[in-house]
């Protein structure tokens, strides 16, 4: 990371879990080890960036191990995978603060809980110099630490006296 860049925390530390509807688990049985994984429709995901297909990334014991999912649906994110878990597609990998009421509510079973990796959290990183025409925006992947940046046109509504005395406090940025 540059010498320049602000880093502002988006959010706290969270798990990605594995959660599946109860019709899915009558059908299929309920996995009993990571193992297990390979012999279920474990739903994948792409990356909005890459487009890649993500590994799930979960604890075997105490080792560290990434699964390559073998379902036939994919996601568009780490919760995209819960709507197929609802429909009794397969297993899901959901971001747990968006996907923890779903196992209270019974909609869907938490499984394995022991094999969850805690995530540090999003962050936005972006350069000290506001004055930029151009924003860089840095979007830090939280399970592989990569960084991922787009290039975004700051859209300013036209200037008025009011804005010019406002200066640097006020919430409209000045033309480069």
């Amino acid at each position: 990371m540059h010498k320049d860049m602000v880093t502002t925390r988006l959010t706290g530390p969270f798990k990605i879990i594995l959660v599946a509807s109860r019709d899915y688990l009558d059908a299929r049985g309920i996995p009993k080890s990571v193992t297990d994984l390979y012999q279920h429709n474990c739903i994948g995901f792409r990356s909005i960036f890459s487009g890649g297909i993500f590994d799930w990334e979960l604890f075997d014991g105490k080792e560290p191990v990434k699964v390559k999912t073998s379902g036939y649906r994919f996601g568009d994110g780490y919760n995209g995978g819960a709507q197929f878990g609802f429909g009794g597609v397969g297993i899901a990998y959901a971001l747990e603060p968006l996907a923890r009421r779903y196992p209270r509510e019974g909609r869907l079973k938490w499984l394995l809980p022991q094999t969850t990796i805690e995530h540090e959290g999003l962050f936005l990183y972006y350069p000290r110099r506001a004055s930029l025409a151009r924003k860089r925006i840095a979007i830090v992947d939280p399970r592989s630490g990569e960084i991922h940046d787009q290039a975004a046109t700051i859209h300013r509504p036209r200037q008025t006296s009011h804005h010019r005395r406002l200066g640097a406090r006020g919430a409209q940025l000045q033309p480069s």
